[in-house]
Order: C-alpha cells, then structure tokens, then sequence
C-alpha cells in the first residue's frame, strides 16, 4: 500500500459526463481527489468509490501500466460489466 500519513483522500461529488462514473487524481500536495460523478445513485456512487480507493491501495498513481492494465487488475469488467473509469 502507498498511503502514509502525508497522503490525505478527498472525496467529492461532482458533475461529470454520463460516460465518466468516477476519477482519482494526485495533486501537488500528493493527496488524492476522488471525483464521483453525482447523478450516479448512492449504490454506484459507493461502487465508484470503492473501485477508485483500490487503485490507491494498489499503488496504480506510482507504476508504468497502461490504464487498461490497472482496470483490468481491478475486475473492472466483471459481474455487470460496468466501467468504473
């Protein structure tokens, strides 16, 4: 796991495209900014929030795979077929 206690999460609900469920990015602080796009339902926007915090515990911010690679590693295809990403 690549969290300390330097790395903050900041959760936010935002308006995103109806394509976009959610998105983590690392900021210059190194804190980590999930956005999770608010007209999801409650139950997706915890789905989002789940799939996008193990991204962080698998350290996907600090290693040279390409996205597919990482979503792939997180079973993002399976079960529903959702896309978390």
């Amino acid at each position: 796991m690549f969290l300390d206690s330097m790395n903050d999460i900041y959760v936010r609900l935002i308006n995103l495209p109806s394509s976009v469920k959610g998105v983590t990015v690392l900021d210059e602080n190194d804190d980590y900014n999930i956005y999770i796009n608010q007209k999801l339902s409650p139950e997706q926007q915890k789905k989002v929030y789940e799939h996008e915090k193990n991204h962080i515990e698998n350290g996907d911010f600090h290693n040279f795979d390409e996205i597919e690679e990482d979503e792939i590693g997180l079973n993002v295809y399976g079960g529903d077929d959702e896309k978390y990403y």
